[in-house]
């Protein structure tokens, strides 16, 4: 959309689609029509003016759980034809602490930032977006006390919804950390099944420690052996194969091609410079032997240039994955380094930026049914989320706050009836008859005796539960009574 020429052809195109995504969606949800109209007046500009926005436009949704706030943003997505569309649920469940080194922010290998969950989604900058921050009451960072609670999952999410723009120091070296820790994963798992095949005390311990022990005679002993057996039976028992499984993993993850390892966000977000490509080369060679390192050497100086991008991935994709180990090892020590001597108005000079000023940011939290007195919300949000995080976060969450009126019993029945009305033509659809027909006052008052007397603050999601409870002790009868006639 950002890159269409301007016309009144395109902005009367993109008026009819709101307009009528608008008045659609107000026929789908029931009692909170002053909702979606501050909603679409919120996001008016972000989807009819979208080359002028700067940064996000950032919406946030409270309400009792279960009033429909995610359904709404879906909803949004579809009726809006937004292709690109990522979501998260917010917690605060990792155990990791944060780490923080001269701002830079520090991922643990359970970590995971928005910069990845834009990529998972093939959101890239610029991208005429919706993100979805849903729970983010349970993402709060001060505890009952005011304590602050540190995590590390989405810490680059103040950046984005500051000025919509995150630098290349958070997300670069968070994924070096993940990958470090995927690879040392596999090498540990590698390294104890080895040691479980090895013959010693002294070769398991060797195995355990990375010390690659080779006795060439017990190699062409075993390749002997191998082959007589082939001969003798025609193929190789399991029994065999298993037993130099373990080595033979061992031996490929030092020796042989990188695999199970996915480098390309990784290569596409950092700077690699000379220096830490003879890192790799010298890498390669001490592990992978002069051959193989002669053979790339000739592959890169056919190359036009180094500095491609593809050129560097297929060099990767060469070196093995202990290679790979160490050189993301030594990386990720000369970034931090290198960040650690900076001041902050250097950082953001040095860091490489991506901007992401065409997202539609939605961050939906629930409100508590003790915040209520006589169905009207007395609490402050604002106020609110000072009990949940720091104030320079508050401040990032912006200014358009919409609050979810308490459902009347009203709107309630609403939903009930509507949800027999759909089970009933849906059913009339599928089995091609007119003949079924429910007792819909019978069925709502069933449906009442299994609700809550206060069961305005448990939101819809639980009536439609009940609904579908109550129907699916009628629907089984019903048809047979049908078929039968």
């Amino acid at each position: 959309m950002k890159n269409e020429k301007i016309s009144k052809e395109i902005v009367k195109s993109r008026y009819e689609i709101f307009n009528a995504a608008k008045e659609r969606i107000k026929k789908e949800f029931f009692g909170i029509d002053d909702v979606i109209d501050k909603v679409f007046t919120a996001m008016e500009t972000w989807y009819i003016y979208p080359e002028f926005m700067t940064r996000p436009c950032i919406i946030n949704l409270w309400g009792l759980t279960g009033v429909g706030k995610t359904d709404l943003v879906k909803k949004i997505k579809t009726y809006l034809k937004i292709d690109k569309y990522a979501f998260t649920e917010m917690d605060n469940t990792s155990t990791s602490v944060e780490d923080y080194t001269a701002g830079v922010y520090v991922s643990s290998e359970r970590s995971k930032s928005v910069f990845d969950l834009l990529n998972q989604f093939d959101i890239t900058p610029n991208s005429h977006a919706i993100l979805l921050f849903d729970e983010i009451h349970r993402y709060r960072t001060i505890d009952k006390n005011g304590n602050q609670i540190n995590h590390r999952r989405y810490g680059d999410v103040w950046k984005l919804l500051s000025d919509g723009i995150l630098y290349d120091s958070n997300v670069g070296i968070s994924i070096l950390t993940d990958n470090i820790a995927e690879l040392e994963r596999q090498y540990d798992n590698i390294k104890i099944g080895s040691s479980n095949s090895a013959d010693s005390f002294e070769e398991k311990m060797n195995l355990m420690m990375g010390i690659n022990k080779i006795d060439e005679n017990k190699i062409k002993e075993e390749k002997k052996n191998k082959d007589e057996m082939i001969k003798k039976l025609g193929y190789l028992p399991y029994e065999y194969r298993k037993e130099n499984m373990a080595a033979s993993e061992y031996d490929s993850f030092l020796h042989g091609p990188s695999k199970n390892i996915q480098l390309h966000n990784l290569i596409n977000i950092i700077d690699i410079d000379k220096e830490d490509m003879d890192k790799l080369k010298m890498l390669k060679f001490i592990y992978q032997g002069q051959e193989d390192y002669i053979l790339n050497e000739i592959y890169l100086s056919t190359t036009e240039t180094t500095d491609d991008k593809d050129v560097i991935k297929r060099y990767f994709r060469s070196c093995s994955n202990m290679v790979i180990l160490e050189w993301l090892r030594y990386k990720k020590k000369k970034m931090l380094e290198t960040f650690s001597k900076l001041d902050a108005v250097e950082m953001r000079d040095e860091n490489s930026k991506y901007v992401f000023s065409n997202l539609l940011i939605f961050i939906c939290g629930n409100t508590e049914k003790e915040m209520y007195k006589d169905r009207e919300l007395k609490t402050d949000i604002r106020e609110y989320l000072k009990t949940l995080f720091r104030p320079e976060q508050i401040s990032r969450f912006g200014s358009n706050y919409i609050e979810y009126p308490v459902l009347s019993e009203e709107v309630y029945d609403k939903v009930i009836y509507n949800e027999i009305d759909y089970t009933e033509e849906k059913l009339k659809r599928e089995y091609d008859t007119d003949d079924i027909k429910f007792d819909k006052n019978d069925i709502y008052q069933k449906v009442m005796d299994e609700i809550p007397n206060d069961y305005i603050f448990d939101g819809i999601r639980p009536i439609y539960s009940a609904v579908q409870r109550v129907l699916s002790n009628i629907i089984p009868k019903m048809l047979i009574n049908i078929f039968e006639k």
